[in-house]
């Protein structure tokens, strides 16, 4: 699940980095860019999170007691929050230089904040609410539960319910940065053609 959550804000950061330093027309339409490149991370990402949820696990002959209809309906919100934070993330990090060392920076603490590694009683109030705010944190509650415990989408409504709101979110925050992104290029386009005007005249 972490895996899953950190290669999308790697890849999303990477490629707005890369936007942004080499000045491409990154917007154009705020509503076709969020869906189109929304759709194309989830379906790329929806192969690797199979890969690594589905195939890997009976590869290494871990216990996998999960139902297939209940992992697509739990994993739907997931994916959709994490292609959402990753949007967040990637306009809150403006060098592509950044965003590796965020992801190294940040797994390990991450993963510890989702009660797995580090008992949940045992953490700060401040760092549980930071924790609620990663879909990570209740995907990996819920994947255990679910692949080694053989529960069903009833018994983690609670993680269901929590990453539904958080793709929500996350889906209304990325709009918000993709519209600042598409003001910045406007912005931008502006000043060029001012320039060129400027220039032409002399």
């Amino acid at each position: 699940m972490l895996i899953i959550q950190q290669a999308l804000l790697l890849s999303v950061g990477l490629l707005s980095g890369t936007q942004r330093e080499k000045h491409f027309s990154m917007v154009r339409n705020v509503i076709d860019t969020f869906f189109g490149k929304g759709l194309a991370f989830c379906l790329i990402f929806a192969v690797m999170l199979a890969y690594c949820t589905l195939v890997v696990p009976r590869l290494f002959g871990f216990v996998m007691m999960i139902h297939f209809l209940d992992w697509a309906i739990f994993m739907t919100p997931y994916l959709i929050a994490c292609v959402g934070f990753a949007v967040v993330g990637s306009g809150m990090i403006r060098y592509r230089e950044n965003v590796m060392l965020t992801v190294v920076c940040t797994s390990l603490p991450i993963l510890f904040l989702a009660g797995l590694s580090w008992p949940q009683s045992g953490i700060p109030s401040f760092w549980q609410g930071v924790s609620q705010c990663l879909p990570s944190t209740f995907a990996i509650r819920g994947f255990i539960r679910m692949s080694s415990m053989g529960a069903r989408i009833g018994d983690v409504l609670p993680e269901f319910r929590a990453l539904s709101i958080l793709a929500i979110i996350y889906c209304l925050a990325a709009l918000g940065v993709i519209y600042r992104r598409y003001l910045i290029r406007q912005a931008y386009e502006d000043a060029m053609e001012k320039e060129q005007a400027e220039n032409s005249k002399r």
